[in-house]
Parts: structure tokens; C-alpha cells; sequence
């Protein structure tokens, strides 16, 4: 009886350090999106293991992606509503031009471009811009695939745009639509499979992958790349306070294996996006890449002159010279220098 009384209460003790073990110090939730087959859905999924492994069990984190509408995502990891988001760029840029950089015509036209920017000052201002504005801590910065349009009718010139309503995402993508005489009709992401069935919408500009799996080639069956802000951005964020309680090594293991996670989406993006475009391919979709002609004629001063004077002016209304800005980049990119 003593050795029964001895072993039952050694493995009570073994069973509660096993469990004080395995126990989390951290259980966060983050709060995303549903777009399955996307680059960003690959990227947050990879999240809880990359943390789980480098903080050996330290943090824990539940993805939930029914917990926050899209536009919510970054007032709520303001707010402390929730842990953690992963925050589109675009749906920000009405309030923070920053956050759409790389909607402006012809500015950024590569992801290559895009990843230079991000590792240099734009990373940089990005990481400033979500700590002060929605209180949170920049963990990891990442693309969409491209943005491509999807059309129920053919776009192989600008003309083809007139009168067309077109769901987009962004406010510089809105103002061009409306240069080329198109009709920019906002819409949840939800609503749009809707909208192209009851016409709502004629059109669409989405990234290849969610248009993709979303199957809206269905309905419109013509797809194009038009570089039409061809390269949208999105980002994981921690809540400051949340953050703050982490101890430092803690910290640490977490930006390493964040910036691990980003550089390996940079490295596989192109990979991603080809499997798509392939993907509609495979399924008889026309898809049709603007020749430099069309793209020469859609990105003239008449319809590109309204994106950049409403971008300077908003960026003048939070506190930064606009211009300036976008003169900073064309130099980081090499754009002054013409080169062909």
C-alpha cells in the first residue's frame, strides 16, 4: 500500500510537470481571412508552427478567420479586441496613404521592386506607421499574388473600359477606373460571386490566386494582366500590449522565425502565383497579358495625373510631403535613371 501510495502520488507530480511543461505562456488568436489557395492564406497558416518550434511551446496561437471582417482587421488589433491580424494594406490606404504605395500607376512593377522597398525604407516606415497609428508591432510583411482584371466581356484596350462597373480594393485604383471611364463599384469580397451573377458588377481586379479558387472565371471568363497596382500587401501584427508582455529572448525567436517566414513567401511567390495562372489556363480561361502598348496607353498623364495629385494630397493631410515620397522611390528603384 505504501509503494501504491508512493507511485500514485510520484505520477501525479510527473503528470503535473508534463502539463506545466506543455503548457503555452502565451495562447494568442489571430484573426485573418478566409481565402483558401491564396499566397496570403499559405503564408498565415504557416504562422502557429513557426512560433510553436522557435519558442519551444512558449506561444501559442489559434487562427480564426471568422472572428473580424477584412476592413476590421487592423482597428481590431488596435483596439486589443485581438491578439494578433494579418492586416491588408489596400483597405488602409484611404486613411494612411503609405499603405498604397504600390497601387499608384506604374510606380512598383515587380515583387522583386516591391521586396527591395520593403528591406529598405519603406520596411522601415511601414513598421513605424503600425506601431503609432494602429498601436501594434510589425512581425512579418508579405504580397498577395498579382492583381489581375477579370471581366465578364473583352479588355484588350483602355477604351474596352468605358461604362464598365468594376469591384476594386483600393481608392488609387478607383480614381484610375474612373479616368478611363469605367465605374468603380465598392463591394465586400464576399458579395462579389454575387455581384457578377446579377450584374452589379461587370468586372473585377482581385489576385490571381483567390480569383482563382474563388472561381469567378466562371462568370467572367476573361482574365488580363493589365499592372493595374499589380502588387497589394498584407502584414502579421501583434497588439503593442500584448507584445510588450513577451519577455525579450521570447521576442526574439519570434522575429527570427517571422522574418524566416517572409523571406521564404518572397523567395516562393512567382512559384505560387505560376500555379494559379496555370491553374485557369488549365481550365480554358482566357488569359491574356496587356502587350507594352496597351499599358503605354493606359498609364498617360490624363488618366494617371488625378491618382498621384489625390495621393500627395492625402499624404499632406496626415503630416508627409507626398511627392517627396514618391520621388524617394523611383530613386531606390533606379526608375530616374531610365534605364531601359
Amino acid at each position: 500500500m505504501i509503494k501504491t501510495a508512493i507511485g500514485t502520488a510520484l505520477g501525479l507530480v510527473l503528470g503535473t510537470a508534463m502539463l506545466t511543461a506543455n503548457a503555452a505562456e502565451f495562447d494568442l488568436t489571430l484573426a485573418t481571412l478566409a481565402v483558401p489557395g491564396t499566397t496570403f492564406d499559405s503564408a498565415i497558416k504557416d504562422i502557429p508552427a513557426r512560433i510553436e518550434k522557435a519558442t519551444n511551446g512558449r506561444v501559442k496561437i489559434t487562427i480564426n478567420d471568422s472572428l473580424v471582417g477584412g476592413t476590421q482587421l487592423a482597428p481590431a488589433v488596435r483596439d486589443g479586441r485581438v491578439d494578433m491580424v494579418s492586416a491588408i494594406h489596400p483597405y488602409l490606404s484611404g486613411q494612411e496613404p503609405r499603405m498604397g504605395l504600390s497601387n499608384l500607376p506604374g510606380l512598383i512593377n515587380t515583387a522583386a521592386d516591391y521586396k527591395f522597398l520593403i528591406d529598405g525604407f519603406y520596411g522601415k516606415d511601414l513598421a513605424e506607421v503600425w506601431k503609432t497609428k494602429w498601436n501594434a508591432t510589425v512581425l512579418a510583411e508579405g504580397l498577395w499574388s498579382n492583381q489581375l482584371v477579370w471581366s465578364k466581356k473583352k479588355l484588350e484596350k483602355v477604351a474596352d473600359f468605358k461604362g464598365m462597373k468594376m469591384r476594386v480594393h483600393n481608392r488609387e485604383t478607383a480614381i484610375l477606373m474612373s479616368a478611363i471611364g469605367a465605374k468603380p463599384t465598392p463591394m465586400a469580397a464576399a458579395e462579389v460571386m454575387a455581384g457578377l451573377q446579377r450584374g452589379v458588377i461587370d468586372g473585377l481586379t482581385t489576385s490571381a490566386c483567390y480569383g482563382f479558387h474563388q472561381e469567378f472565371w466562371r462568370i467572367a471568363k476573361y482574365v488580363y494582366n493589365w499592372r493595374i497596382a499589380p502588387y497589394t500587401g498584407w502584414a502579421v501584427l501583434v497588439n503593442n500590449e500584448v507584445w510588450n508582455k513577451m519577455p525579450a529572448d521570447v521576442q526574439v525567436q519570434i522575429r527570427d522565425a517571422m522574418a524566416e517566414m517572409q523571406a521564404d513567401k518572397f523567395r516562393t511567390y512567382y512559384a505560387q502565383t505560376r500555379e494559379c495562372v496555370s491553374g485557369l489556363q488549365a481550365k480554358g480561361v482566357s488569359f491574356e497579358v496587356a502587350d507594352d502598348a496597351a499599358i503605354a496607353s493606359l498609364f498617360v498623364p490624363k488618366n494617371t495625373d488625378a491618382v498621384y495629385k489625390g495621393w500627395v494630397a492625402r499624404a499632406k493631410e496626415v503630416g508627409f510631403d507626398g511627392q517627396a515620397y514618391i520621388d524617394r522611390t523611383r530613386k531606390a528603384l533606379g526608375n530616374d535613371l531610365n534605364y531601359k
